[in-house]
């Protein structure tokens, strides 16, 4: 059976994007990246933990993700005012199965 992933990447402004973290993804109940009929979505907490240090309270700020009809996910970490844009965190979902 098939375990839903995601690829968890950080995008930076200057145009640098940095892989943090693959994260298994839980079970939702409405949106999320669609799997033999049940939405998965990422793993804040896990996510959270795998930030690098100076991203965390931006994160803890905005960690809300959104999903497009594919079922990536994003999430925009903003500055303490909530009006510059730090970052872009990208969360691309994959089927990882165990043989």
């Amino acid at each position: 059976m098939a375990t839903v992933m995601f690829k968890i990447e950080l995008r930076k402004l200057n145009g640098g994007s940095k892989q943090i973290a693959n994260v298994k993804g839980v079970e939702r109940k409405l949106i999320g990246y669609w799997h033999i009929d049940r939405p998965y979505g990422v793993d804040e907490t896990a996510i959270h933990d795998a930030l690098p240090i100076p991203y965390r309270k931006a994160y803890e700020r905005s960690s809300q993700f959104w999903y497009d009809e594919k079922g990536n996910a994003s999430c925009y970490l903003k500055d303490a005012q909530n009006k510059r844009l730090l970052a872009i965190l990208q969360a691309t979902p994959y089927e990882f199965t165990v043989q």
